[in-house]
């Protein structure tokens, strides 16, 4: 699907905005791509002696996809390289991205995508169905505007996502991360509550009339309830209200594909499905082959090659 230039009334930057990017201080420095104008993580390399870049964590984006050749090309010699997981709504074609990312293009997940004008519950899958009426006698729906006033409760709730799958790497977010990421604007929280208190809670970020499934997290009550179920139902009709035409849910656990809970999940609700692309450009050729050179090859498949099993 391409979406048409005009920006809708709830028009915000949402991944690429330099709010965004500076709530991701655990995996960098933020820095700007003046043309593009998205934004990378510059990060110390394993050994010293100068820098590399990532992409924001989900995913990078940017307003201006045509202009981010130029700023990749400014970047050569400053930086050793660079690798970012691409947004499933890039206009790029594949033949394009490999241009951009000569030295490492791969299909790193699927992610599934969901267009609110469709969702029909009758027609989800029975398991879903199932889960959906039982959430819908057991728990209560509000979605409001993130902020503040939810940092103390989203970040327990995280918490216990974390102990329990085990969360390592940038995706284990720190507390300041989330006092940031709650006041983005196009930021939602949906939160199901039960007894009185909260179960769970999903955060959604809207750009425009693209959305993204952003974090979601439940305590035992709330699994025990199927609370992701009503969250995600009313969400997605939320934000169809709001003019979002599809939203982004993400693809499974990991980075091999697999048919784990999640990827079930959220098929269950998709309309469509989208590869996403892991880009990697070497930015500085003899620094790459020096790093590369001072540690064995653990994972020919990881990129860049000389963080190959350092912890992010």
């Amino acid at each position: 699907m391409t979406l048409p230039a005009r920006r809708p009334e709830h028009y915000t930057p949402g991944y690429a905005s330099a709010a965004y990017a500076r709530s991701l201080a655990h995996m960098g420095s933020p820095r700007a791509l003046p043309h593009s104008g998205g934004w990378i993580l510059e990060r110390p390399l394993p050994d010293g002696g100068g820098s590399d870049a990532a992409g924001p964590y989900p995913l990078f984006t940017c307003p201006c996809w045509e202009q981010l050749e130029a700023d990749l090309e400014a970047l050569a010699g400053r930086l050793v390289s660079l690798v970012l997981v691409i947004d499933p709504f890039c206009p790029l074609g594949e033949p394009a991205l490999r241009r951009l990312f000569p030295h490492r293009l791969v299909r790193y997940k699927t992610h599934y995508l969901v267009h609110p004008a469709r969702l029909d519950a009758d027609r989800l899958p029975r398991h879903h169905r199932r889960n959906l009426r039982r959430a819908g006698r057991e728990v209560e729906i509000d979605i409001q505007p993130a902020g503040l006033a939810l940092l103390d409760e989203w970040a327990a709730l995280y918490a216990l996502l974390v102990a329990r799958h085990g969360i390592r790497g940038p995706a284990r977010f720190p507390r300041a991360a989330f006092a940031r990421q709650l006041q983005l604007p196009g930021m939602f929280a949906v939160r199901a509550r039960a007894g009185g208190r909260t179960v769970g809670m999903q955060l959604w970020l809207q750009a425009g009339r693209v959305g993204y499934y952003h974090l979601g997290a439940s305590d035992q009550e709330g699994y025990r309830r199927r609370a992701a179920y009503a969250m995600t139902h009313e969400a997605i009709r939320f934000l169809g209200a709001r003019d979002v035409e599809v939203l982004d849910l993400g693809g499974g656990a990991g980075v091999r594909p697999k048919e784990d809970g999640l990827t079930r999940f959220k098929q269950g609700w998709a309309t469509d499905a989208r590869p996403v692309f892991l880009g990697g450009r070497i930015l500085d050729p003899p620094r790459y082959r020096e790093l590369c050179a001072m540690r064995p090859a653990l994972d020919l498949d990881f990129f860049p090659l000389y963080r190959a099993g350092v912890q992010a």
